[in-house]
């Protein structure tokens, strides 16, 4: 089957700073977003370089990505907040980086953890609740 190469950014091990590891991926459809769904479902595996950590806890899933104006969204599974190391926040990075340096015409990332920005107060929560 036809392959396609990819840089996916890990958090390295001992200091959690990004770096590339080269990998072939399968090329996916027609179209960026096909293309980016094969590389962040690659980048969901994990490492395969044992100084490098992988960004998301195992079972982190792709629920959805789609491609409008410019933009990528990307929606991952709710078990991409229960990791200690590295934080949510470094996942976020690495998979924003891995996906711009793969696709450089895309505008922005927005990556959503079960339809929610982490980070991002929606219409009708409190953060605290109200005192009576």
């Amino acid at each position: 089957m036809p392959t396609r190469s990819a840089v996916l950014f890990f958090p390295r091990a001992a200091d959690l700073r990004l770096e590339g590891e080269p990998r072939q991926v399968l090329p996916g459809g027609p179209g960026l977003e096909e293309g980016a769904r094969e590389v962040v479902e690659e980048f969901l595996l994990g490492p395969g370089d044992s100084r490098l950590t992988a960004a998301f806890p195992r079972g982190t899933r792709l629920r959805e990505i789609l491609y409008r104006r410019g933009r990528l969204y990307v929606d991952l599974s709710e078990d991409a907040i229960f990791g200690r190391e590295p934080s949510l926040d470094l996942g976020l990075r690495a998979i924003r980086r891995t996906l711009t340096y793969n696709f450089p015409t895309l505008g922005s990332v927005i990556v959503t953890v079960g339809g929610r920005e982490p980070g991002v107060q929606h219409l009708g929560e409190d953060r605290e609740p109200k005192k009576k």
